[in-house]
């Protein structure tokens, strides 16, 4: 048993050395059946665990944001598209390359359903009068009244050289009549009115200026036609210029184009994953990449970032956890000087990593994205219950003893400290599970049983090897040979450190002054460190669904982000979209409001008499006739004249909206008339042709869509397209308003201002709905990606804090009971509490924030830091004094700490920045931490021997 310079042997003490014992006769036993458990926990593993890629799970059911969301989500089933972003310069291209997935898409049911790169507006224009007010619809009817014999001569005799012609005619009958009539009687009165027949110049010379320009412009060859029926046919609405038959889903003017996409998985009567299905999505996409070298095609969306987010940080752990062992064995190899013992810890450790496996699959089922990370990390602290025992051991042995006693005296000294510090780490990470937010609870579960199990693997299978492996040697005549560490020459750097414990000391509290000054402004104490909320900066970089998501974030089109509000029926949602829209942080709300006229019943009783009217129209006279240059020359030079003679009289009339159109009629038949002189009559011909084309044939599909296919139907829930009617109406009627951002939400205070305006003024539309009596209380809550983002990132923080405490508390109390000394249990936390705020002066200073990946050093740097201290203070009881480089422990603890940072290290070389800057802050805090324990605690505990203070 080792000599305790101030207390006898205690109960667990005596156990652990009884325990060497059991290790020895039973050693290859005890191997066997932790092998046994090992093979049995990876099969399970393999059969049974599974991996959880939604972020929203991580958050537990309990919550009630969840619950609102996971409505929302049930009454809106359609959101988890995958996203295709086409983008180039030539629109017409994007068209094209959109239309080819989408064919390639639909053309595979088994992987894909639901494909969307364009709609079809053919419900609009069978119904385009409803989307007219009543006001135009009757001012519409009296227009048709008057233009009827005009409409009906154009159809009959087309072409622009009769059009102008008969305009012509019309207004020089009107002159020649008026001119008669006042030299045939008495002068007339001056008239307030103009008679009933008289031309609408004021009216028609706007629409007759456009139809002159854009000729100009034909005869140019800068020929982009503008339709001037709006005028006529709607009042001037801009959505009767151009009533497309479908409407691509696009932005940045036609230079980005999307294609919607969802995924046919397993869980929904497919055969395959989402996994499965993006990679025969991204090959299919780069099948037409090749075939369009001048477009760039990106795959994004939600579930795309969640899946590449499991992928990287499948990967990553892989990578991290490979790099961690090979890593661990090259320093014990170094430090201990052969292979042997360092690699029966290392065959203890991975056994420990199988047992923890199937642990983790039999209570938990799965790994997350947090949770994902455990095994680098429990490779970097479960093997520093082995070093601890490797180093203790060949101390004793170096002492003299035997292989049976020296692992005696091991477990009796050290393997105590073990227990104690490994149910402190452990409960360091299992306090998480009381936090309420369920990843965070998982990875307490799984590293605090992890843990455990690596001590129990350590004090139990570690021994027996070793002692099981002295055994043969000694049968063969021989026994291992034990080697000073080359860590050994610490000692003398130890040696001179506690000659001068006081400027050490000073130096070390100066150090810590620093720190605090960096980290902290001190009125009031305020971390300097910041709190980075963005999620996209914990994403991988250079992952194309990443990318994308920001490309598609900064091309002015709609944030892939919204918040979602829920209306009972049309009305109240129209009215939540008017008030929605009026928030400053709100971009645009999205809806299905716009498609629903309002007064429908009104304006259903006016469109049959229009239609009824234009039903006497006849069909267009086909074909058109070739264009008479001269003839329209001749036609544009008489009106030209007669404007011009009357522009004088409309200005001393005081007309001068008439005036006004006058002039530009006149200016534009001047560009009309000049270009088609200096044209050859042939050219000019040939390009008037395509435009009188393109004007006639706009005439009749204006007409076409005022008479539609038959009687006007009232719009309906029913008469939406599938995808509009999926997207934007719940299973039960329900209508989704999306409010999408002005600002990028991504970041954290943007998202909170986002929310807070929203459900301010959905609770501001709830209360005036109630007033109105339409709704009896809040029967949703505004929910959506930003929301369940926010209260995730806040839950998760508030948790790690949670956490961190709960582990504080359950540490003390466990290292008091270990010691049963207030004064040896502040000691050992001095090393911990110490390397925090180094730590976070270490970050203020290189501007490292934290994230909802990385605050998980909180409660994790507890349990590691602590037990550096529970070490050096124990041996300090046994030895009296604090040189631990004299003897093993200092060895000990630095190797071990070595190994964890380069467990955490390892993380650092993941894609996935969440894992990395993990991996960044746990290096820097156990680094931190284990040059407080080796420097602060021993040169304080040397001023206390000196004092003569008992600890």
């Amino acid at each position: 048993m080792p000599h305790d310079a101030q207390s006898p042997p205690t109960f667990v003490e005596r156990r652990m050395a009884a325990l060497a014992c059991f290790c020895d006769r039973h050693g290859l036993t005890i191997f066997l059946i932790g092998l046994v458990l090992c093979v049995v926990s990876v099969m399970v593993t393999v059969k049974g665990l599974g991996f959880e890629a939604d972020r929203n799970a991580l958050i537990g059911s309990q919550q009630p944001y969840y619950q609102e969301y996971m409505r929302y989500k049930r009454e809106f089933p359609a959101e988890d598209d995958f996203v295709i972003i086409v983008t180039s310069s030539e629109p017409k291209i994007n068209r094209e390359v959109v239309n080819r997935i989408g064919s390639i898409l639909r053309a595979d049911p088994e992987h894909f359903t639901d494909v969307h790169e364009k709609v079809d507006l053919g419900f609009i224009r069978e119904r385009l009068l409803l989307y007219m007010s009543v006001n135009d619809l009757k001012e519409l009817r009296k227009q048709l009244s008057d233009v009827m014999p005009f409409l009906r001569r154009l159809l009959e005799d087309p072409g622009i050289v009769p059009l102008f012609s008969s305009i012509n005619t019309e207004i020089q009958t009107f002159i020649n009549r008026e001119i008669a009539a006042a030299m045939s009687g008495p002068t007339p009165q001056p008239r307030r009115e103009p008679p009933p027949d008289a031309p609408d110049i004021a009216g028609s010379l706007p629409m007759l200026s456009i139809i002159v320009s854009d000729m100009a412009a034909a005869v140019s060859g800068r020929f982009t036609y503008r339709s001037p029926w709006a005028r006529l046919f709607g009042g001037g609405d801009p959505q009767m210029q151009e009533i497309p038959k479908e409407f691509y889903l696009e932005s940045q003017e036609g230079r980005m184009y999307l294609v919607l996409v969802k995924p046919r998985l397993a869980a929904e009567g497919g055969k395959f994953d989402l996994a499965d299905i993006l990679t025969v999505l991204r090959a299919k996409v780069k099948d037409v990449q090749a075939a369009y070298p001048g477009v760039e095609i990106g795959v994004t969306g939600e579930p795309v970032l969640e899946t590449d987010e499991m992928q990287a940080s499948e990967s990553d752990s892989l990578r991290a956890t490979l790099v961690s062992l090979v890593g661990v064995l090259i320093l014990f190899v170094i430090t201990f000087g052969n292979l042997t013992r360092p690699s029966l810890a290392m065959v203890s450790l991975i056994l420990a990593m199988g047992w923890t496996m199937g642990y983790t699959t039999l209570t938990i089922g799965h790994l997350n994205i947090i949770t994902v990370t455990c095994l680098p990390m429990l490779i970097g602290l479960g093997i520093d219950f082995g070093i601890q025992v490797i180093s203790r051991y060949e101390e004793e042995r170096l002492h003299g003893f035997p292989p049976v006693e020296a692992m005696a005296r091991t477990l009796s000294g050290t393997g105590a400290s073990i227990v104690t510090a490994g149910f402190t780490t452990s409960v360091s990470f299992a306090s998480a599970y009381l936090t309420g937010f369920k990843g965070i609870g998982e990875l307490g579960i799984l590293t605090g049983g992890g843990l455990l199990l690596s001590a129990l693997a350590m004090l139990l299978v570690l021994p027996a090897l070793v002692l099981f492996t002295e055994q043969r040697q000694m049968a063969r005549g021989r026994l291992s040979e034990v080697r000073p560490s080359p860590l050994a020459g610490l000692a003398g750097v130890e040696n001179a450190m506690l000659a001068h414990p006081w400027a050490v000391l000073t130096m070390g509290l100066l150090f810590t002054w620093i720190c605090i000054r960096t980290a902290f402004t001190l009125d009031p104490l305020t971390p300097r460190v910041g709190f980075d909320e963005n999620l996209l900066h914990l994403q991988s970089r250079g992952v194309g669904s990443v990318e994308w998501i920001r490309r598609l974030d900064e091309s002015g089109g709609n944030s892939v982000l919204f918040a979602a509000v829920v209306a009972n029926n049309v009305d109240e949602a129209r009215r939540l979209e008017a008030r929605l829209k009026r928030v400053p942080v709100v971009k645009d709300v999205e809806s299905a409001v716009p498609l629903f006229p309002e007064n429908q019943e009104a304006k259903l009783k006016l469109i049959p008499a229009i239609q009824k009217e234009l039903a006497t129209l006849p069909p267009l006279k086909e074909p058109l006739g070739q264009v008479d240059v001269r003839a329209l020359e001749r036609v544009m030079s008489q009106l030209e004249s007669i404007f011009f003679l009357v522009y004088p009289e409309a200005r001393r009339a005081g007309e001068m909206t008439i005036a006004r159109s006058i002039r530009s009629f006149v200016l534009s038949t001047d560009t009309l008339l000049e270009r088609m002189v200096a044209q050859k009559p042939a050219m000019s011909a040939a390009r008037l042709y395509e435009y009188q084309g393109a004007f006639f044939h706009d005439l009749t599909d204006k007409l076409s869509l005022i008479k539609g296919p038959g009687p006007v139907k009232p719009l309906t829930v029913a008469s939406l397209p599938g995808f509009m009617r999926k997207q934007l109406i719940g299973t039960s009627g329900k209508y989704l308003l999306r409010v999408f951002p002005r600002e990028n939400i991504w970041d954290g205070p943007a998202r909170a201002r986002f929310i807070e305006q929203v459900n301010r003024a959905y609770d501001d539309g709830v209360r005036e709905e109630i007033r109105r009596g339409a709704s009896a209380k809040r029967e949703w809550g505004v929910t959506g990606s930003p929301i369940m983002m926010d209260q995730a990132t806040r839950l998760l923080r508030e948790s790690y804090e949670q956490a961190g405490r709960y582990a504080f508390g359950a540490i003390v109390v466990l290292v008091f009971l270990h010691f049963l000394s207030l004064r040896a249990t502040l000691l050992a936390l001095m090393p911990l509490l110490l390397g925090l705020i180094w730590m976070l002066g270490v970050m203020a200073l290189y501007n490292i924030p934290f994230n909802p990946a990385n605050y998980l050093v909180l409660p994790l740097i507890l349990g590691i830091g602590v037990a550096n201290g529970i070490y050096i203070v124990r041996r300090f009881q046994e030895e009296g004094s604090p040189a631990v480089f004299s003897v093993s422990t200092g060895r000990a603890i630095l190797l071990s700490n070595l190994t964890a940072m380069i467990g955490f290290a390892s993380l650092m070389i993941a894609k996935y920045q969440g894992i990395m800057t993990l991996g960044l802050v746990m290096t820097i805090g156990i680094g931190t931490c284990v040059l407080a324990s080796l420097i602060m605690l021993p040169v304080t505990l040397q001023i206390l021997k000196g004092w003569g203070v008992k600890v």
